[in-house]
């Protein structure tokens, strides 16, 4: 099996641009993998919340550019917006191979009393590959 994992934050390069299709090109220039583990991924969250970004779905855009995969999301925060959307921040795995069970866990908030963060979420995805089940969990720490 070949799983990528990557801290995308929000998709956005070392040129400051945002651009999913960019980091899922990419992933699959790394390897032909079959599950692409994904940490810091945005929904509407423009710039200046996030720099460079037009608070476009991730969560949806991703899904979208790997067809052949299933999108297992996992939104750590989620918060109301302008107008009826929200603002959603998390992780997200995509694999090509059957998700057999999923399993998100919110991590302890706030981890350490009186420091700034933010909720932070693991999730687990339990694949089917040609050994078996496989458990895979992303998540992304302070």
């Amino acid at each position: 099996m070949k799983l990528i994992t990557w801290n995308v934050q929000w998709c956005r390069g070392v040129d400051l641009r945002v651009d999913p299709a960019r980091i899922v090109a990419e992933a699959q220039r790394l390897a032909d993998f079959d599950v692409l583990c994904l940490q810091e991924i945005a929904d509407n969250y423009p710039d200046p919340r996030l720099g460079g970004s037009d608070g476009e779905d991730q969560f949806a855009r991703l899904a979208t550019l790997l067809p052949e995969c299933t999108a297992v999301p996992g939104v750590a925060v989620d918060q109301p917006a302008e107008g009826r959307r929200r603002r959603r921040f998390g992780n997200m795995i995509l694999s090509r191979l059957p998700v057999l069970q999923v399993y998100r866990y919110l991590l302890p908030y706030p981890c350490d009393p009186g420091v700034p963060g933010m909720p932070r979420i693991a999730i687990e995805a339990v694949v089917d590959s040609d050994i078996g089940p496989v458990r895979v969990i992303t998540t992304h720490l302070e």
